[in-house]
């Protein structure tokens, strides 16, 4: 969760000093989108200039497997602040120390009062190989060993485990 929230503030900050022109790109909150789909969704559809059209809310086929989300096919309007439940205190103070800046200029209300605390680049590069144990353990668990190795290999090529 840690590198997670760091690679999370270093997306949005980059992404936000480069880009200029808001009409480029569009901003889409989870909470808005959990509130309100059909408008977000039609929003995003304007955006892209294509039709809106209201089975664009229904997943043909269900993404997710575990817990809440698992097999679902449409939006799970109730999962706001679910993270509060979730995560313990101290890891979410943590969390908000690496993400407030960013996370502050875009609505979102820090639970701790916390000040900016990035991760160090020693902290990161420790958590990579940690966060591949984990995601391939995960999958092995799911597939079973073979397949799971395999799909672990397949799925994160393209590195999004490696990056920092």
């Amino acid at each position: 969760m840690l590198r997670a929230a760091q690679r999370w503030r270093d997306f949005i900050y980059h992404i936000k000093r480069r880009v200029r022109k808001k009409e480029i790109y569009i901003e889409v909150s989870y909470e808005d989108l959990l509130e309100n789909p059909n408008h977000v969704l039609s929003n995003i559809c304007a955006f892209l200039e294509i039709d809106y059209e209201p089975q664009m809310m229904i997943l043909k086929k269900p993404t997710e497997n575990l817990r809440d989300a698992k097999e679902k096919s449409e939006i799970i309007k109730d999962n706001k602040n679910k993270f509060l439940r979730r995560i313990p205190a101290t890891k979410l103070k943590r969390i908000e120390e690496i993400v407030c800046v960013e996370a502050e200029k875009m609505r979102y209300k820090m639970v701790h009062a916390v000040a900016y605390r990035p991760m160090s680049s020693c902290a990161l590069l420790c958590l990579q190989p940690h966060d591949a144990l984990r995601s391939a353990w995960f999958h092995m668990q799911k597939k079973g060993m073979v397949k799971g190795c395999r799909y672990f290999v397949n799925f994160h090529r393209q590195g999004s485990w490696r990056s920092v």
